[in-house]
């Protein structure tokens, strides 16, 4: 039994460390490396016989770096399916809160790309900010919205 929980300790700091790793490369603008670390992060949950929804906060953060690091390079359509396949887990876990980050990665994703989607992505984020009482992000959000023009 000890065994088991050591196992699973290990794996928590190896996950804590690749991430902080991640986001010190992310810093010292080697993005290449910083993708790389989330790819492979990502692709650690995916391997595992443990599904999303029993480690959700780890998988969900790696997620939202990893799409968030793709959507800032560039990667627009794989970003998008980073967002998506992160919504229906978070939303199959009962986390409905967390699922700001990809929306509005998706939204962004959307305007950069002149498409007038992105306002559909706005506006359930300004919602889903509101329902959720994040007042903070809410007027991030809506001051974004309103400088940008993106309901106009």
């Amino acid at each position: 039994k000890r065994k088991k929980q050591s196992d699973a300790s290990d794996i928590l700091t190896v996950t804590f460390i690749l991430t902080e790793m991640a986001l010190i490369y992310w810093g010292e603008q080697n993005y290449k490396v910083a993708l790389e670390i989330y790819q492979f992060l990502v692709g650690q949950y995916e391997k595992s016989f443990i599904k999303p929804v029993f480690h959700i906060l780890d998988w969900g953060m790696s997620m939202g770096n990893y799409g968030m690091a793709l959507e800032e390079l560039g990667y627009f359509e794989k970003a998008i399916g980073v967002c998506r396949k992160r919504i229906q887990q978070t939303l199959f876990a009962g986390k409905g809160g967390s699922l700001h980050t990809s929306l509005m990665v998706e939204a962004c994703i959307l305007e950069a790309q002149k498409d007038v989607k992105c306002k559909k992505y706005f506006k359930q984020d300004l919602d889903l900010l509101r329902l959720y009482k994040m007042q903070t992000n809410y007027k991030l959000m809506e001051s974004y919205v309103k400088t940008n023009k993106i309901f106009d």
